[in-house]
């Protein structure tokens, strides 16, 4: 069966490990989900590892699960700081399906702009800046793991 698939694209600049052991080089083992308007995981990307500037591989989601094809629905992108045990809450953008597809429009108009001097889709009071580059709605099935957080 084929379903609405929205292809999502994300990049970090700044991730610094949250950990209070700290990470040898400060950057953080970091990875986000996204969860829809009743908090279920819908996606999740995988753990890029030692990265200060983590550009994620595209993770997709399946539009009915995420808000049921309703651009105004709520939707969180959690990112964290893996760790052994608990992972570490780094930030929670809290936008809808619409808000992703128009932060990705407005990075996209911005193509030729160095990252470091692009207007990022959200930014965080610790200097962190998390660019959804590109969200590209298509037909298919969602390819993410969903399940428990990574170990």
């Amino acid at each position: 069966e084929q379903n609405n698939i929205l292809m999502l694209f994300v990049r970090a600049h700044g991730m610094k490990s949250s950990s209070k052991a700290g990470n040898i080089f400060g950057a953080a083992d970091s990875f986000f989900e996204v969860l829809n308007e009743h908090m279920e995981v819908v996606g999740r990307s995988s753990v890029l590892f030692n990265d200060s500037t983590p550009k994620w591989l595209p993770i997709k989601l399946d539009l009915e699960t995420l808000c049921q094809n309703d651009d105004s629905k709520k939707v969180y992108i959690s990112f964290y700081d893996h760790q052994t045990t608990d992972h570490e809450l780094i930030e929670t953008i809290v936008t809808t399906a619409g808000g992703i597809k128009e932060s990705a429009k407005a990075c996209q108009a911005q193509q030729r702009v160095n990252l470091s001097e692009k207007k990022p889709s959200h930014e965080f009071g610790d200097g962190v800046r998390v660019y959804i580059y590109d969200a590209i709605v298509t037909t298919g099935t969602p390819s993410t793991i969903i399940g428990a957080k990574p170990a």
